[in-house]
């Protein structure tokens, strides 16, 4: 009897075991197999324009956010130099040269009136003496130095020369 108990009561389980699998398998179905709710046309268009203008307008944020910060970190680097000497107004530009105005005659310097105070010259340049005339460079003449005179002074002369004073290495 005891074995018949065992076998019947395996018999059990087994049939239990299957039922339970089919069950499970048939709601896993039912729930995958799920159909989708029948919309009209209007309805997809307006979910299609309703989510469309979700994303133009975190796409314009996103952009607005990106423009204020850059607006943000550079304000704070970039700062406007100005000096007033002598009543006239110097300013540093972007190109690292100081730009003044005056008679209505721009000129741009490398360095501002403050920082050449102390150089002190015998004569006082006039822009008409320069007026169609040659300007005259020594040879041995610094690069800096005629850059500057041929920025503010050289577009009113005739034209830029070099020359020797005593001997010259430049073969002319």
């Amino acid at each position: 009897m005891a074995e018949g108990k065992i076998v019947e009561s395996k018999a059990k389980q087994k049939t239990k075991k299957f039922s339970f699998h089919k069950i499970y398998k048939t709601k896993f179905l039912y729930k995958s197999m799920s159909l989708r709710k029948i919309i009209t046309k209007e309805e997809r268009e307006r979910k299609e324009t309703r989510n469309k203008l979700i994303l133009g307008i975190i796409l314009v944020g996103v952009m607005l956010i990106n423009t204020a910060g850059y607006a943000f970190i550079s304000g704070g680097k970039t700062e406007e130099k100005k000096i007033i000497y002598n009543s006239i107004k110097f300013q540093l530009y972007e190109d690292g040269l100081w730009h003044a105005q005056k008679e209505g005659i721009e000129l741009a310097t490398l360095y501002n009136p403050k920082e050449t105070e102390n150089i002190s010259i015998s004569f006082y340049p006039n822009l008409n003496d320069y007026s169609s005339s040659i300007l005259y460079y020594e040879y041995d003449s610094k690069q800096e130095g005629m850059d500057e005179i041929n920025r503010n002074i050289g577009r009113f002369s005739e034209r830029a020369q070099f020359v020797c004073i005593n001997e010259c290495e430049a073969d002319w």
